[in-house]
């Protein structure tokens, strides 16, 4: 989003100042915007109260409409309807992220139906923030207040039915509706800095790994790049610094063929490479999914031209940077770590499927996970797509194929008659849904597509975008990348957020705020701007 023109970098809200975690799913947020502002609805129709009713007479109403709640729940209700009303015009709504304030914004409409069923007001985003040093200044008297969603949850019986129905007409989550006060103001608060609102403190991301490459002994790198004879397994320490910014791999600088040493407390850095034997691994992994709410683990599959190393480093980046709720691990199959061996890479790729489908199976077999997730990258997502167009037709994945949730593929170097015809049909079967990143952007979706005599490739945007049924399509050519533009999904703030609405809510790419662009009778998505 552009900054307005005359935008100071401090504002003075007339009123007081609310913030909401973007990570929590503000409920009830509709994805329409008018020209520069949201619209947020707050309906209490469902519950049966009216927001201009007294304290006992909200509590009377809710009781008697929905006689199946408890009455901790009936307190939540009552207090988010509270925090709802004092919500006015002109007071300071504040967007966070991970820590970080991403938007400013300003109510500048309120609206309150003449039943008191729903309030609703209009919000105009004044900036986006991520880049910039923008303070806010609040009066002795203003409270710095907080949003956030509670739980409600429909019983047994009846009338816990009708409002489990109503609130999902509504696009609702049960565990993610309406929003109350957080009371953990500061009351003399004069300045507050919101470029990032504490440094990054850094510390120690512990991820699994399975790789099917031959392992090496008296050396600093652990696995080569040729295939091995068996699967390994093991955890890894992965160092993130201190000052650490999301979607960045701090790495030592290079020159030409010399880098500089690395250092821990500037650079993310592969600590430790612990084996361990599947047993072992299947015990520990089970432990880490045990006291995970959802139950849930994230696995990364890299591309070509990344070693074992490279890729330990990548997939502690990425557990750090997307908040996931569950262990995150990665499968290192034997690319050669090298521009120049593409075409081998390409073989050893495809011949790594069904290592891959064993490790696949022995996650789900036997650490006791409920949802897991999958993100190919680049040349990863042939390891992938040949590994579930071949384990679809088994009875044993068939059984359990419920437990995979969604999948990611990230600009994938794979031929889009071959996708479309080969293996898209097996494997619109797996998952709540399917993703796709691709971009006109990605110089090496351009040398692929160039050296294949012009055959389109599935990563790659533009006129050729790939948009077919089954399958989420998301271009996201107009977000900033570094080098080739091939690693966009790791190094972009907005595909990092928008991964993990996608894993953390499952929510569908219209509730993501990506706007709807039509090709023939289908959409895909675009990131606004």
């Amino acid at each position: 989003m552009e900054k307005t023109n005359n935008l100071e970098k401090s504002f003075e809200p007339s009123s007081k100042v609310w913030s909401f975690n973007t990570e929590l799913n503000l409920p009830l947020e509709s994805s329409k915007r008018k020209k520069d502002a949201t619209h947020f609805l707050f309906d209490l129709k469902d519950t049966g109260a009216r927001f201009k009713e007294s304290i006992s007479e909200l509590t009377i109403s809710i009781a008697q409409n929905n006689p199946s709640i408890k009455r901790d729940e009936i307190k939540s209700i009552i207090n988010s309807i509270k925090a709802i009303k004092q919500i006015s015009k002109k007071d300071c709504i504040l967007s966070t992220f991970n820590g970080r304030v991403l938007e400013i914004g300003m109510v500048i409409d309120k609206y309150v139906d003449p039943s008191g069923s729903n309030i609703s007001f209009d919000v105009k985003w004044l900036a986006n923030v991520s880049s910039e040093n923008y303070t806010i200044h609040q009066k002795d008297n203003q409270k710095f207040q907080r949003l956030e969603p509670i739980n409600i949850y429909a019983v047994t019986g009846e009338s816990g039915t009708n409002l489990e129905r109503s609130l999902a007409n509504m696009g609702l989550d049960l565990q993610d509706n309406f929003i109350h006060e957080q009371v953990e103001y500061s009351e003399k608060l004069e300045l507050v800095n919101l470029e990032a609102q504490k440094e990054e403190k850094g510390g120690l991301a512990e991820i699994f790994f399975a790789t099917n490459r031959a392992k090496l002994k008296n050396s600093e790198i652990h696995y080569d790049k040729v295939l091995g004879n068996e699967l390994i397994y093991g955890i890894c320490q992965v160092s993130i610094p201190r000052g650490h910014v999301q979607g960045n791999l701090e790495r030592p600088k290079k020159y030409w063929f010399y880098e500089f040493s690395e250092n821990e407390n500037e650079h993310i850095t592969l600590k430790k490479v612990e084996e361990k034997k599947p047993e072992d691994f299947d015990k520990q992994l089970t432990e880490w999914i045990a006291i995970s709410n959802e139950k849930a683990a994230l696995i990364f599959i890299p591309g070509f031209n990344t070693t074992f190393e490279e890729a330990a480093r990548r997939t502690g980046q990425l557990a750090w940077d997307i908040p996931f709720d569950g262990p995150t691990g990665f499968f290192s199959w034997p690319s050669s770590g090298s521009l120049k061996s593409y075409s081998a890479d390409e073989e050893k790729s495809e011949s790594s499927a069904p290592d891959f489908s064993k490790f696949l199976m022995q996650i789900i077999n036997n650490t006791g996970v409920e949802r897991l997730h999958i993100i190919a990258h680049s040349m990863g997502s042939r390891v992938l797509s040949f590994s579930l167009s071949q384990l679809v037709h088994e009875s044993e994945f068939q059984k359990k194929a419920h437990i995979i949730q969604q999948l990611v593929l990230g600009a994938p170097d794979i031929d889009q008659e071959k996708f479309k015809k080969t293996i898209l049909p097996h494997i619109t079967s797996i998952g709540l849904s399917r993703t796709l990143y691709s971009s006109d952007k990605d110089m090496a979706m351009i040398m692929s597509h160039t050296l294949r005599g012009g055959r389109p490739r599935l990563g790659e945007a533009g006129a050729s975008i790939f948009v077919e049924h089954g399958i989420d399509t998301i271009e996201v050519s107009n977000m900033p990348s570094r080098n080739i533009n091939h690693n966009y999904i790791f190094e972009t703030k907005e595909l990092l957020i928008d991964l993990f609405y996608l894993l953390s809510k499952n929510m569908k790419p219209s509730e993501r705020r990506l706007k709807a662009v039509p090709k023939g009778k289908l959409n895909y998505w675009l990131f606004a701007k």
